[in-house]
This record gives C-alpha cells, structure tokens and sequence, in this order.
C-alpha cells in the first residue's frame, strides 16, 4: 500500500471511529432517557396512589432530565448525521493524491513489466535464431531428395510414384495434429511456441504448465505424457518401498 492510499484509509478510517463514538453515545443516551422516563412515570403512579410520595421539586427534577436527555439526543443524532454526510467530502479531498500515488506506482510496475517483455522478446529473437541453424540441415534434405528423384526417374520411375517425403520436419514443430480424420493442429506441450492461453495465464494468474513447473525444477525437458509416465513410475516405487518397509 502507498503512503497517499495509507492516508486516505486513516482519514477513512478516523471517521468510521468518529461516527461509532456518537452512534455509541446516543445508544447510552437513549437508555438513560428510557430509564428515567421509566423512573418517572413509576414515581408518578406511586405519587397518584399514595404509595409514597414526592414533592413537586423531586418529580420535577426527574421530568427535567427526561427532558434534558430527550434534547441530547436530539442533538447528538444532528452531529452524527451532520459526520456522516461529510465523510465523502473530506475523502473526495485527498482522493486525487491517491489517484496521483496510483499513478506513480503503476508507473513504476509498468515500467518493470515492460523489462520482462523486452526479455522475452529476446528470447524470442533467440529462438528464431535457434530455429535458423536448422535451415542448411533443411536444405540439405531438400537436395537429397532432389538427387533421389532424379535417380528415381533414370529408371523409368513417374512423377506419381516417386519419393514425395522429405525425410525431415517441412516446417519448424509449432503445431501437434491431435485429431485424426478431419487433422486438427493444435498448439501443444511438445511445440516450439507457447501458445496464446500459455502466456496469458503465465502473466495474469502465474499457472504455468506442468513440464515447464518440471522444468523450473530440474531444468529438464520432458513432455505432459512423459512426466504422467514418471509420476506412475513414482507411485509404483513408493508402493513397493511402503510394501517391503511398511514403518518407514
């Protein structure tokens, strides 16, 4: 929390008391007028029926006090509500400093996230690069295959029937055909690229996949199905060990 959120909250905050202390008080008040409203009429009764009697000067001091009390009340709820309806004024007075402390907070988060994308760009610029050594590998293929053809066609091979796979990846591994009839191409944990969701739920939620988490780790690369594969690996072995050293 910044310093002018702080204040904001502490100005807020010493309002909410305020209003509590005079809510508080007025709930003290009405019970003492309640009481002595209540000790009047009995003195009343007990006056009219001759159960004991008072004077005019002690009746009255007690109806003054019913009174007394009755105009504090009135009073008091005047001030809290006059307490309350000015909280939103005094807030509304500090609030573009908040707003200007938000500024420059953000601005400096900003500024952090900003590095880190600037980071992975390079990464970025780091894979392509990667990618490109591959490229006289490709080439290379593609010349191969130009030669068998060519071989192919020197006996009397046709078009139709000669070598058509190229032996090597056509293109960089970005998508995963995981469907079969129609082919659906998907973005997946063994790709080059991480996919749109990947990034987004990296940098909004913090998840990240389960074989980069390994990754992370153990600086291992392994692919989901692998890591499934270690993790009944894992189970087995604990299975048997809790088996043979059932107190361990």
């Amino acid at each position: 929390m910044f310093k002018e959120l702080e204040e904001f909250k502490r100005v807020s905050s010493q309002i909410d008391a305020r209003i509590t202390e005079l809510a508080n008080e007025i709930v003290k008040k009405e019970s003492d007028h309640h009481q002595a409203l209540a000790t009047y009429k009995n003195m009343m009764v007990d006056d009219s029926n001759g159960t004991k009697t008072y004077s005019i000067t002690e009746l009255n001091e007690v109806k003054m006090r019913v009174n007394e009390l009755a105009s504090e009340i009135e009073v008091a709820k005047e001030r809290l509500e006059i307490v309350k309806n000015g909280k939103p004024g005094k807030l509304e007075a500090i609030i573009n400093d908040v707003k200007v402390g938000w500024e420059r907070e953000v601005a400096e988060l900003s500024a952090d996230i900003q590095n880190v994308f600037s980071a992975a760009r390079e990464q970025r610029a780091k894979l392509t690069l990667e990618i490109q050594k591959a490229n006289q590998k490709y080439l290379k293929a593609k010349r191969l295959l130009s030669s068998l053809n060519e071989a192919e066609r020197a006996i009397g091979g046709s078009q139709a029937n000669i070598t058509k796979r190229l032996g090597v990846p056509e293109r960089p591994f970005i998508e995963e055909n995981i469907g079969s009839f129609p082919a659906v191409w998907k973005i997946t944990d063994k790709g080059v690229l991480p996919s749109e969701d990947e990034l987004e739920r990296a940098y909004k939620t913090g998840e990240i996949p389960r074989w980069i988490e390994h990754y992370k780790q153990f600086g291992e690369l392994l692919t989901d199905d692998e890591l499934v594969g270690i993790g009944e690996e894992s189970s087995k072995t604990k299975g048997f060990f809790n088996r043979i050293m059932p107190n361990r």
